[in-house]
C-alpha cells in the first residue's frame, strides 16, 4: 500500500528545485564572483533569457535583468560593479529616458552653459528671490555681518579680521560688483596684489587668511540666495606655504626682549606665549581667573583656544615651568584689563623697544622679518622645551598639539643648554648683565618637575 504521509509537500519540491538551479548557476560563475549587492540566478521558465542579473538601485529598489547566457550576464555584472565603484550606488538608477533629456536641454542652452547656474537663476525667478545679478558686494556684506552676528558664529578677533579683509580691502575693489559679477579671476588678481594699510606687502600667511574670509563670504551669499550661483574662490589654489624649519629666538634676544619689557604691562600675556607655548590669540584673551597659581595651572574656555573652538572643550594645563609662574607673580593687576587689540598694538611696540622688530614694514625684508615673529614665542617655547626636558608627550600635552608628529618637528631646532638658560630668565635674572646670567650654574630637572610629570602624560 502506497503511504500517502510520505509525499512532500509542493512547496519543498519547488524550493529544492530552486535550490538546484541555484547551485547549478553557481558552479557555472566560478570564474568571477559578482561583489555584494549584486548576484545572479537562473531561470529555466526563461529560455530566451535565463541567465538574471540582480541589484539595488541607490532607492533601495529591486532590479533584475535576464541574459541570454552566462559570459554575456558576466560582462553586464562587471561593469555594473565597476560603475558602482566609480561612481556610487546612483549608477545603478541610471535612466536612459533621463539622460536623453538632458542632452536635449544641452541642445537648447548650448555645451558650454553650467546647468547648475541655470537651476539656480530659475529657481531664483519662480520664487521671486534676487537673481544671479542681484546683490551687490557692499549690499551683500552688510547682511553677512550682520547674520554672522546673529548666530553668534565668530569671535572678536575673527570679526576684526573679517571687518579688515572684506569691509575695508575685497570691497575696496569689488563693492559696487554685482555677486554673480565676481569671477575666479579677478579674486586670484586681487589676492596677488594685496598690499597692508601702509603699502607693504602682505606675507603668505596674511593671503591665505584673506581667501579664507572671502570663500567663507560667498559661502553664505551662495547658501543664503543673495546673488551668487557659484563662489569664486573654490578654483583658487594657493602655492603651498613652505614655512621651513620653525623660527626659534636666539637665547640672547629672548633675554634681551624680556630686560627690555619688564615692568611694561604686558609682560604677563607675552610670558604666557614665551614659557607656556600659549597661542598668541588665547594669550591675548586669557582672564586672570583662569590662572591657578596654587595649582600651577591654567585653564582655557573653548572660544579662546584652537582646539577648543572645533570640538567645544574647555582645556586645563600644568607641569609648565617655574620661570612662567615667576612673570606671572611679577605681572601688574592692569595686564588683565587689556582688550585682544590693547595686547596686539602692546606686543607690537615690546618687539621694537627690544629691537626685534622693524619700526616700518617698509620693504620685503622688513616684511619677512615681520613673518618670522608671528609665531615665534610659541616656536621657541616648544623647541627649547624639548631640548631642555627631553619629554616629548609633555610638551605635545602642553602645546596641545593632537599628533606626536607635529612635536616632533621641534625636534633639534635647539641647544640642550640654550634649553636650560631659556626656562632660566626670570625678572630677577634679566636685571643682571648679559655675562652674569651666562654664569649662573645649570639646574638639573628636579625630581618632581616636568619630566616626572612627562611619565604621567606619556603612560
Amino acid at each position: 500500500m502506497f503511504d500517502y504521509c510520505r509525499i512532500p509537500p509542493k512547496r519543498a519540491f519547488v524550493a529544492s528545485k530552486r535550490q538546484a538551479e541555484r547551485q547549478a548557476d553557481d558552479k557555472r560563475s566560478k570564474a568571477w564572483t559578482p561583489p555584494r549587492g549584486i548576484r545572479y540566478s537562473f531561470d529555466s521558465k526563461r529560455p530566451n533569457a535565463p541567465f538574471y542579473l540582480h541589484w539595488r538601485d541607490d532607492a533601495g529598489e529591486r532590479k533584475a535583468r535576464g541574459y541570454p547566457d552566462e559570459k554575456a550576464r558576466e560582462l553586464a555584472a562587471k561593469d555594473l560593479a565597476e560603475k558602482r565603484a566609480r561612481h556610487g550606488d546612483v549608477i545603478l538608477a541610471f535612466d536612459p529616458a533621463k539622460w536623453a533629456r538632458y542632452v536635449e536641454f544641452q541642445k537648447i542652452v548650448g555645451e558650454d552653459v553650467d546647468p547648475i547656474v541655470v537651476a539656480h537663476e530659475w529657481r531664483a525667478s519662480k520664487q521671486g528671490k534676487p537673481k544671479a545679478e542681484g546683490l551687490t558686494v557692499k549690499d551683500a556684506l552688510a547682511r553677512y555681518f550682520a547674520l554672522r552676528d546673529e548666530e553668534k558664529s565668530w569671535g572678536d578677533d575673527a570679526k576684526r579680521h573679517a571687518d579688515k579683509h572684506l569691509n575695508k580691502r575685497f570691497a575696496a575693489k569689488f563693492g559696487s560688483w554685482r555677486l554673480n559679477d565676481v569671477g575666479t579671476d579677478d579674486v586670484r588678481g586681487w589676492l596677488r596684489d594685496l598690499k597692508d594699510d601702509k603699502g607693504g606687502a602682505i606675507g603668505s600667511h596674511g593671503i591665505k587668511d584673506h581667501r579664507k574670509n572671502v570663500k567663507t563670504f560667498f559661502d553664505y551669499c551662495f547658501n543664503e540666495r543673495w546673488g551668487a550661483v557659484e563662489n569664486p574662490v573654490e578654483r583658487i589654489i594657493l602655492p603651498r606655504i613652505d614655512d621651513g624649519d620653525p623660527v626659534v629666538i636666539p637665547l640672547r634676544d629672548a633675554w634681551e626682549f624680556f630686560r627690555a619689557n619688564r615692568d611694561e604691562r604686558v609682560i604677563g600675556r607675552l610670558a604666557l606665549e614665551a614659557f607656556a607655548g600659549i597661542r598668541y590669540t588665547t594669550a591675548g584673551t586669557i582672564a586672570k581667573d583662569a590662572l591657578n597659581f596654587d595649582g600651577r595651572g591654567i585653564r582655557m574656555a573653548a572660544r579662546i583656544h584652537k582646539s577648543g573652538k572645533k570640538d567645544g572643550r574647555s582645556r586645563y594645563r600644568q607641569g609648565h615651568p617655574d620661570n612662567l609662574w615667576q612673570w606671572l607673580k611679577h605681572t601688574p593687576e592692569k595686564t588683565w584689563e587689556m582688550t585682544p587689540l590693547n595686547y596686539r598694538e602692546a606686543k607690537r611696540y615690546a618687539g621694537i623697544r627690544a629691537g626685534i622688530r622693524p619700526i616700518e614694514n617698509a620693504s620685503e625684508e622688513d616684511a619677512a622679518k615681520i613673518e618670522g615673529l608671528r609665531n615665534i614665542w610659541r616656536h621657541s617655547f616648544i623647541s627649547y622645551h624639548l631640548a631642555r626636558f627631553k619629554a616629548p608627550a609633555l610638551t605635545q600635552y602642553l602645546a596641545q598639539h593632537q599628533s606626536p608628529k607635529t612635536t616632533e618637528e621641534y625636534e633639534g631646532m635647539a641647544d640642550e643648554i640654550d634649553g636650560a638658560r631659556y626656562f632660566m630668565i626670570t625678572p630677577d635674572t634679566v636685571r643682571l648683565t648679559w655675562e652674569m646670567f651666562l654664569a649662573l650654574p645649570v639646574e638639573p630637572v628636579a625630581t618632581m618637575d616636568s619630566r616626572a610629570l612627562a611619565g604621567v602624560v606619556g603612560g
